[in-house]
């Protein structure tokens, strides 16, 4: 639950009188406030597309060794139409797409989904049937509920594959009859492939309880299409299908190997498909193989496919909190943790319309069982059914962060506008730096500048003339790096160490962590970020500072050239930046120093500019300094000056640092602080109820 606008209208209820627990606030009964809502279940988005939030699939892979319930859940009850015993299954929507090619050989067949595997944002897959004497191989791209969508689908596809067979496929079949089994029906289906068309068998809701057994031909996409089908089998008895009904195609689903696994075409229309293990859990190998508590359910929301995850609330947040704080953290840090996010999602109520929730940080980072500790687990019951109000009733959003950076900001430096549970505090964060190693400022021989870590280096005990310490290299290829960082991203190695080389020591740093970190641009970069923020220069990047800063010391006004940085929201600084951890920064400028005369002016300059001349030891004439300079400035603290601008960015904290800070919490339980104490020092005014 990262860096979002809060929406500030509170929902109000009939109103009731709680007792204050002991030792809270002091008083024996709590003002008037709305009831807090009770939740049993969570639904959680795991794919799905509501306005700005997009999460796209097209079809998902699901695992449960026991097997799996299917059916249609409807507002009344789910009827179960199916017991599936393989360990895997399919499930993607009945809707428009393009048929690539279809082809006896498995090996062209995956060649084809293979190269339209290369486009991620739509999903391809490998159905095998039985037509005439053989398997045939159809290779399905993309799956959308409209047609003009398949079409441009279609155009992708034939440039992926080169394929010349290409056509839109789509929900438009003919019912060739009802069964009394599912053997039956698969056995009348193999018999209409002999024809070469593509036969299925389906499931729809029968009488009672139970479900019936069809067999549909063709998955075209116009009446043309259709038509066609039909007159390839003269003889048989076909009738049109009520696309509005519920329905689940089986099919065989062939795309990782010859080996076939169920693959479930549900009805795209109002139709919610439910899918239960006949376990304990279900995996979702397209969400990173996680593996979920409850059931999903699978259905079309805004035009997209959806997979939503159902399961009992106070279980959820045992993924919840051990997915957002580590688990190794002090139990009342985790409890706290707890708290603030079952009161988080409470208070959302169904934000997405089919969903309380996203399982991504745009809300709470939620992972699945594999994040479950058993600490958590206790967190969570200690605290069941605790949430956190104020006068006013449940507080809007009870929002927290990796790492404050030492104190906490105030909502006007995130938002610009106050919220008065939201004041800055000081928070104790350093404990995400304990442990982290040293790691060295260097200037190499060519004198060029980076980081390395002190593992790698051994002070010899020497200094050079201007009393800075020279230390040599423990071993060969030790990495230079721009940031004292091992993160290849950000951080790339740009030199290597010989063996015993030495090198100057510039300055000793902490490795970058959640407390403190670095980052380092040259103007070119720079440029770029804000061009894509829409911030429009006077030509090159000549200056970049902090203008304004708030309570905290949080940055909330940059100004570039001089001009003002426009953004909503102060904390947007932080993308303009290229994605700072936070607002809690410090810019320094390389390419500029200044210098103060013995008669106090001051003067601006630049490495390379020809207007200093320096003296170093053993020299009788100085000499003009060269395009990299090195100089220590009033807290002895060395930094290098360079020709091409480069501007570093020193900071604390990891995110918007709104409320709780999480390493803070565990500082705070550290110091002996219980969960109560932990929330009312990050959240002014509030105390803790029941559900």
């Amino acid at each position: 639950m990262k860096n979002r606008r809060l929406n500030w209208k509170l929902v109000t209820a009939f109103v009731l009188t709680l007792a204050l627990a002991a030792g809270m606030m002091g008083a024996s009964t709590l003002p008037l406030q709305a009831a807090v809502p009770k939740l049993d279940k969570i639904r959680v988005g795991l794919f799905m597309e509501h306005g700005t939030y997009r999460s796209p699939e097209q079809a998902v892979t699901l695992v449960s060794e026991e097997g799996f319930n299917l059916g249609v859940r409807t507002p009344a009850a789910v009827t179960n139409w199916a017991v599936e015993g393989s360990p895997q299954l399919r499930v993607s929507l009945d809707g428009y797409g393009v048929r690539v090619l279809e082809t006896t050989q498995y090996k062209e067949a995956k060649a084809a989904y293979d190269k339209l595997q290369s486009s991620p944002s739509d999903r391809a897959y490998i159905i095998s049937r039985t037509k005439g004497a053989a398997a045939a191989y159809s290779v399905y791209y993309g799956s959308y509920a409209a047609k003009e969508t398949a079409a441009a689908a279609l155009n992708k596809a034939v440039k992926l594959t080169g394929s010349a067979e290409a056509v839109l496929s789509g929900p438009l079949h003919w019912s060739a009859g009802t069964f009394a089994s599912q053997a039956e029906a698969a056995k009348q289906a193999a018999q209409l492939g002999q024809s070469g068309v593509d036969a299925d068998v389906v499931l729809t809701q029968g009488v009672g309880a139970q479900a019936a057994y069809h067999v549909w031909v063709g998955a075209e996409a116009d009446e043309a299409a259709l038509a066609a089908v039909k007159a390839k089998l003269p003889g048989a008895s076909l009738v049109p299908v009520d696309p509005a009904q519920p329905y689940l195609i089986q099919r065989s689903d062939v795309s990782l190997n010859q080996t076939a696994i169920p693959h479930y075409a549900a009805g795209a229309g109002a139709q919610k498909t439910w899918i239960e293990s006949r376990g304990s859990s279900i995996g979702v190998k397209e969400r990173s193989d996680r593996v979920y508590r409850g059931s999903m359910e699978v259905s079309r929301y805004n035009g997209k496919f959806a997979l939503i995850n159902e399961l009992p609330f106070e279980q959820y947040l045992y993924s919840v909190v051990s997915s957002e704080m580590d688990g190794n953290f002090p139990l009342e840090a985790l409890k706290a943790q707890a708290v603030a996010a079952r009161t988080y999602a409470i208070k959302q109520g169904m934000k997405y319309g089919i969903a309380h929730l996203s399982d991504s940080t745009t809300d709470q980072s939620y992972r699945g069982m594999q994040r479950e500790v058993k600490i958590v687990q206790q967190a969570v019951d200690a605290t069941q059914g605790e949430v956190l109000v104020n006068d006013k009733g449940l507080i809007s959003e009870p929002l927290y962060s990796s790492n404050s950076g030492g104190k906490t900001a105030d909502a006007t430096e995130i938002w610009g506008n106050a919220v008065p549970y939201l004041k800055s505090v000081d928070s104790p964060d350093t404990g995400a730096a304990a442990g982290k190693a040293d790691w060295y400022r260097i200037s190499l021989g060519s004198g060029t500048t980076g980081y390395v870590s002190g593992v790698y280096l051994k002070k010899t005990g020497q200094k050079n003339e201007a009393g800075l310490e020279i230390a040599a290299s423990t071993q060969a290829g030790v990495n230079v790096r721009p940031l004292p960082s091992t993160d290849n991203a950000s951080s790339p190695s740009f030199a290597q160490l010989k063996d015993k080389e030495r090198v100057t020591l510039l300055e000793k740093v902490t490795e970058s962590n959640s407390y403190s970190w670095f980052r380092m641009y040259d103007r070119t970069e720079l440029e770029k970020f804000l061009a894509s923020a829409g911030v429009k220069l006077d030509g090159p990047l000549r200056s970049l500072e902090v203008s304004k800063r708030g309570p905290s010391g949080r940055a909330i006004e940059l100004k570039a050239n001089g001009a003002v940085v426009k953004v909503k929201y102060p904390n947007d600084l932080r993308n303009v930046l290229g994605g700072l951890p936070s607002t809690l920064f410090e810019i320094e400028e390389s390419g500029r120093y200044t210098i103060e005369g013995a008669d106090g002016a001051t003067q601006s300059l630049t490495a390379g500019s020809g207007s200093v001349q320096v003296l170093a030891a053993g020299q009788t004439k100085p000499e003009k300094a060269g395009t990299e300079l090195f100089v220590m400035g009033a807290d002895n603290q060395v930094r290098s000056v360079t020709s091409d601008t480069r501007y570093i960015i020193r900071g604390t904290g990891n995110g918007h640092g709104l409320g709780m800070s999480q390493w803070g919490a565990r500082g705070l339980a550290d110091q002996g602080k219980t969960y109560t104490e932990i929330l009312q020092t990050y959240y002014s005014g509030v105390w803790t109820t029941k559900e």
